[in-house]
């Protein structure tokens, strides 16, 4: 319900009320997580006959919001991980970086929302330069496994190079 009312137009609106002064509802924590209303205003006309049917715009609409709050827990993930490296910069930034980024793994065959958010996080750490290796990209796109597998052997075989580096020293 809190994805779906605030793309709905008036008529919509009204067939979701349908007789009714209000509905309440509370949805994931992700979505708001608190009690919410949806009430009819006095003097409201009744609602249009016919089924509430979805269109392109509210379908669209939907899956933008839903877009955004990944993006968002990709920016709250990208905080929690790299504070050295995001503790500069705005959500703006971060939010810009994590659409780049998840557009750059689309492109790559990653499906996998780990996956997204350790490319998110690879992408910050070495300054977006990663992505732009022409072997890593060929490796993760046609590795002997799916893309998701393949990332995830260069993933975890890259960091434990840092650690050897580290401790070297």
């Amino acid at each position: 319900m809190a994805q779906i009312i605030p793309t709905l137009s008036q008529g919509q609106y009204l067939r979701l009320l349908g007789p009714a002064n209000a509905i309440i509802f509370q949805p994931d924590e992700e979505w708001g997580g608190s009690i919410m209303r949806a009430s009819r205003k006095d003097g409201t006309a009744p609602a249009p006959r016919g089924l509430l049917a979805f269109n392109t715009r509210n379908i669209d609409e939907i899956e933008d919001q839903r877009r955004e709050t990944v993006v968002g827990k990709r920016v709250a993930y990208l905080r929690k991980v790299a504070p050295d490296f995001t503790a500069a910069r705005s959500d703006v930034e971060l939010r810009d970086l994590v659409r780049r980024q998840d557009a750059q793994a689309e492109e790559l065959g990653l499906k996998l929302e780990y996956s997204r958010k350790l490319w998110a996080f690879m992408m910050l750490i070495s300054g977006e330069k990663s992505g732009q290796i022409p072997e890593v990209r060929a490796y993760i796109r046609s590795g002997p496994k799916d893309p998701d597998q393949n990332f995830a052997v260069l993933f975890n075989k890259t960091k434990s190079v840092v650690r050897v580096h580290r401790r070297a020293g």
